[in-house]
């Protein structure tokens, strides 16, 4: 599969949820599904780390928590994400309003969220990755068509 780690190509990447609670877990995985995106399942940002040393090649977008199981909150997470692997964008669920010194790679979204909140932050990472891919390709085909070499 794999993810253009230059545009973070949502739509053929894995949305990897981290989430201790499980309904709160099982209820992002639907709404992921529904938007019929690929995912995977962390309980916490350990197990997270765990399965993104093997495949974060495939991950476009983390869907954590702030407050999870263990030593690692879902800041922690988006810090070492963007440190490691800096094309995964992560969207933040929190109801604490209080978070500061928050990573640039960070949506935040507020707890109770919907399933009309998630599916809006998809729909828009998807519409992202899309116009960052188009623009790319035109830029290309302008080298091309000036007879610069493409890397």
């Amino acid at each position: 599969m794999g993810v253009d780690t230059q545009s973070g190509a949502l739509a053929a990447a894995i949305v990897l949820v981290v989430e201790g609670d499980p309904d709160l877990r099982s209820n992002a995985l639907a709404v992921i599904k529904e938007a019929e995106l690929n995912s995977m399942e962390a309980k916490s940002a350990e197990d997270a780390l765990v399965y993104l040393r093997e495949h974060a090649p495939d991950v476009g977008l983390i869907l954590s928590s702030l407050k999870l199981r263990g030593r690692l909150v879902g800041i922690d997470l988006a810090r070492l994400a963007l440190f490691r692997w800096p094309w995964i964008k992560v969207l933040v669920t929190s109801g604490d309003a209080r978070l500061r010194d928050i990573p640039q790679n960070v949506v935040l979204l507020p707890k109770p969220w919907t399933a009309v909140d998630i599916r809006a932050h998809l729909d828009w990472e998807v519409a992202r990755a899309r116009a960052t891919e188009v623009a790319r390709a035109r830029a290309t085909d302008a080298q091309v068509r000036l007879g610069h070499r493409v890397h």
